[in-house]
């Protein structure tokens, strides 16, 4: 049995769902969320999001891009269904450092704040992270982008 709000036959908020109004939230983040022109309004904002059976939340991360220093990582900080179902995360952009040795990679936060689609996700699945000697880390073995940044 569900306690979230179904909105679409795939998605599902959590609890704490309500109506976007970005006078509630801090600037950064209603800026992200203005400024990703593939949603429509009305929004609807959560904590929590179930897409297609995957739940996404505050606090987990999720893979958005890769570039020539390594995979940038995203911390969930809302997640946002529009009025046609399109499914985002606003998200603190993360930098990301490989450590060979431990055999994961070691994520900072930065100051920027990213609205990115479900559908644009390199990897559907959030990742979980660890604390390893007070740093955040990320292991990625299970991934296929194991071998993608070397």
């Amino acid at each position: 049995m569900s306690t979230g709000t179904f909105l679409f036959d795939e998605v599902e908020l959590g609890t704490d769902s309500m109506a976007f109004d970005r006078t509630v939230f801090a600037y950064n983040i209603s800026s992200a969320v203005l400024q990703c022109s593939q949603l429509t309004s009305p929004l609807h904002c959560s904590a929590i999001l179930t897409f297609r059976g995957v739940k996404y939340g505050k606090d987990a991360f999720v893979v958005i891009d890769h570039n020539e220093t390594g995979i940038v990582f995203g911390k969930i900080i809302l997640c946002i269904v529009d009025s046609c179902a399109k499914c985002a995360a606003v998200v603190s952009v993360c930098s990301s450092q490989k450590h060979c040795a431990l055999g994961v990679y070691m994520v900072t936060e930065t100051d920027c704040q990213k609205c990115v689609l479900i559908q644009d996700l390199w990897d559907y699945s959030p990742v979980p992270s660890y604390s390893i000697n007070d740093l955040q880390c990320i292991a990625l073995r299970h991934s296929l982008f194991d071998g993608l940044v070397d």
